[in-house]
């Protein structure tokens, strides 16, 4: 293909995918993302999601109130990770968190509250939940004189 005819196609292409990126979505949770920004200042405006969710009925979405809660929460989690994997002002985007509350307990004389976990570890719950056992674990060296 000629250099001019591949840059003619490309430029069309693109036209055609920028017409199709402004149609409506397919999806519920589509239109509620693309619509977000308008949502979301409505909200911060004072606007109720029942208000908020007529007001899309009225565009042709179709929501309940419960599916717009849902996708609400979704995009608000979503920024929210985001938000906290941007690195903050002066931090190394590749600067490992080290949380090691003993050390800091150690320092200040009290004993730590509780373990610090970082906010990516998977296994971070089940790790909190070995600290806190509430069930009961037999001691074989016990002796009826620690009963009293």
């Amino acid at each position: 293909m000629p250099a001019n005819k591949t840059e003619e196609w490309i430029e069309i292409a693109r036209a055609r995918m920028a017409a199709k990126g402004k149609a409506k979505p397919a999806t519920k949770a589509g239109a509620v993302r693309a619509l977000w920004p308008a949502i979301e200042t409505a909200l911060h405006n004072g606007q109720s999601l029942k208000s908020v969710r007529d007001w899309l009925e009225d565009e042709g979405v179709r929501l309940t109130y419960n599916q717009l809660t849902s996708y609400a929460g979704r995009i608000r989690r979503k920024a929210a990770r985001m938000e906290a994997a941007l690195p903050q002002a002066g931090e190394s985007a590749f600067t490992p968190q080290i949380h090691d509350s003993d050390a800091q307990s150690r320092e200040v004389g009290t004993q730590p509250s509780k373990p610090a976990f970082d906010k990516d570890d998977p296994l971070a719950n089940v790790r909190l939940r070995e600290t806190k056992r509430p069930t009961f674990e037999y001691n074989p060296e016990f002796t009826e004189d620690e009963l009293i």
